[in-house]
């Protein structure tokens, strides 16, 4: 669908040029540099100042800003275990699908991915990232860890039969959405010590 509209906004561009030196051409120019201007902001505000942000309809990924702290933390766990002498042992909970982007984020690591589901956590596990569902369950067995949650995943499913021309324009002007946002969190434990 994209080719066809690319010829015709070439067309477009092209009548414009024509037109250029007439008030019609002098507007379809204005109309133009504004989209192109609106464009830019609009691909700025999305990628770089919101780029995790479900608000946003340009957002390409679903994990959440957390995510890269967490990661930054479990890789100094792991760096001081490298200055010990040791390999940090890192399990992730692989239930719901929570392996990306952990498996790209510790491909250098020793990380473990398992489905805590129906499992525990090994003893020596040094950090452990559970979901919410395996980390109501396996509570008892995190005594000697410090934890926290944090948003793993957040998206918004928009519900355009909520939308209204009001909450369009608070979308539009502040970016606020018109149906609710949601989100799968995770667990971040790293032993005591670690």
């Amino acid at each position: 669908p994209l080719l066809p509209l690319l010829l015709l906004a070439g067309l477009g561009v092209q009548a414009i040029w024509d037109a250029r030196t007439r008030w019609t051409g002098k507007l379809g120019f204005t109309a133009v540099l504004a989209c192109a201007l609106y464009m830019g902001y609009t691909s700025w505000w999305a990628n770089v100042e919101n780029g995790a942000d479900p608000r946003e309809f340009l957002v390409t990924t679903q994990s959440a800003e957390d995510v890269k702290r967490v990661r930054d933390e479990v890789t100094a766990v792991a760096e001081r275990a490298r200055r010990e002498g040791r390999d940090a042992s890192i399990l992730i909970d692989s239930a719901q699908g929570a392996t990306f982007p952990w498996a790209w984020y510790f491909r250098d690591l020793d990380a473990g991915y398992l489905d805590l589901t129906n499992g525990t956590v090994p003893g020596d596990t040094d950090v452990a990232i559970l979901t919410e569902a395996n980390h109501e369950r396996l509570l008892g067995q995190l005594a000697g860890y410090d934890g926290r949650r944090f948003p793993f995943r957040v998206w918004w499913v928009r519900d355009y039969d909520e939308m209204s021309p009001g909450g369009w324009w608070d979308w539009f002007a502040r970016r606020e959405p018109w149906n609710d946002t949601g989100g799968l969190p995770e667990w971040l434990y790293v032993r005591q010590g670690a």
